[in-house]
Order: structure tokens, then sequence, then C-alpha cells
């Protein structure tokens, strides 16, 4: 939605976009109305939680798209860019060998980004992001793990942390 200068955009929550002069206003006029502002903590746990990789934390320029999970950013028919033969290699052999994942793990404490994922007791991957998730009970989590390792409900752990990809 567009009004006067205004943009709201509604994805698992709301994200106002307008010109910073007006910022004080509308968050006193919407904060009147009921509403309550998200801290950087809760954006970030929302993110997670939605599984939404942020660049430079859950992937980088030199992360394959395919890896990623993301390919709703990819068009296939445009032309020429950086990297195009090995995306389109791995688009027409099928093939990655890892894949970021949503993970959840037991208890209130994240392990770090870095964290070694462990499934079977070998290492598969590692976390990028992790935080606490009050509406689960649990640490919700993204990262890489190895494929075939990649599917819902393998048993990993990390930091002697039990968990599961999901």
């Amino acid at each position: 939605v567009a009004e006067g200068g205004l943009t709201v955009a509604a994805i698992h929550g709301i994200r106002i976009y307008a010109a910073a002069p007006r910022r004080e206003g509308i968050v006193r006029s919407l904060e009147g109305a009921g509403a309550v502002s998200a801290s950087a903590e809760d954006a970030e746990r929302a993110r997670i939680h939605a599984f939404r990789p942020r660049f430079g934390v859950d992937f980088t320029e030199a992360t394959l798209p395919q890896e990623t999970q993301q390919m709703q950013a990819l068009h296939f028919q445009k032309g020429c860019y950086l990297g195009q033969e090995i995306v389109e290699r791995v688009r027409s052999r099928g093939h990655i060998n890892k894949q970021l994942v949503a993970m959840e793990f037991e208890g209130h404490i994240a392990p770090e980004p870095g964290a070694d994922v462990l499934a079977d007791m070998k290492a598969t991957g590692e976390v990028t992001s992790a935080a606490y998730s009050p509406r689960l009970g649990k640490v919700r989590a993204l990262g890489y793990v190895r494929v075939p390792n990649d599917q819902s409900g393998t048993v990993i752990e990390a930091e002697h942390i039990a968990g599961r990809v999901v």
C-alpha cells in the first residue's frame, strides 16, 4: 500500500517506509493505536523464524544460490551475470553438496554462529544464525548441512544441544 509518501509492507508483521522526518509522527500514531515497536532482537528472531536468510550472515557472494533455497531471486532468462556458468551448471545437474536449512534446538540457549552441526556424531555443517523463540519454546536456527542431512526430521546437535532439521 502506498499513500501520501508512505509505503506499508506486510510480511509476517508490518514494515513501514516513509521519509525520515515523518518517522516520529508515524510511530506516535501507531503506538497511540496500540501498536508495539519491535526491537532489533525481536526483528532478528522473526527473521530467523520465518526462514529469511540475511546477506553477509547466512550467505555471502561465495554461496551458490541453490544452496540458499532462494531460487525466487534468480531469473534464468535474463542476460549474462557474474557466476552464471556455475549457477547454470548446478541447475542443469541438479546437485548441491550442502543446503541452508531451518533447525530447532531444545532449550533456550542458542548455539553460536559458526558452531559445528553434527549428525550421527559426524560434522555435517554449521549454524549461521540462531535465536530463542518464545513461540516455540526452543531455539530456531538457520545453517548449512550436507546433503542428505538436509531432510526435515534429521536428528542433529550443535554445542551439545539436541536438535533437528525442520
